[in-house]
């Protein structure tokens, strides 16, 4: 395996939101992953809500792995229906 770095995978299913983290260096693989799941009351209500749920979800993430605070992702929400990376 020729392949290195860090690749974020973000997977929003119908009752699931998946963020994983997967480290690949000298031929080894290492995943980070959590699963949040979705809310009805997010799955059934307006769009806002999916991609608030998911911006926060995915600044957990990032800060349980502790890549925040490495400077590796810098996460911005300047308004709850935006975020930028």
């Amino acid at each position: 395996m020729t392949e290195a770095g860090k690749f974020l995978a973000l997977d929003l299913g119908g009752t699931n939101f998946r963020v994983l983290l997967i480290e690949l260096e000298g031929g080894k693989a290492e995943l980070k992953s959590h699963v949040y799941a979705v809310p009805e009351h997010i799955m059934l209500g307006p769009g806002e809500g999916v991609c608030a749920m998911k911006t926060t979800n995915y600044y957990l993430f990032v800060s349980y792995v502790t890549l925040r605070d490495r400077g590796v992702f810098d996460i911005r929400q300047p308004e709850e229906h935006e975020t930028l990376l």
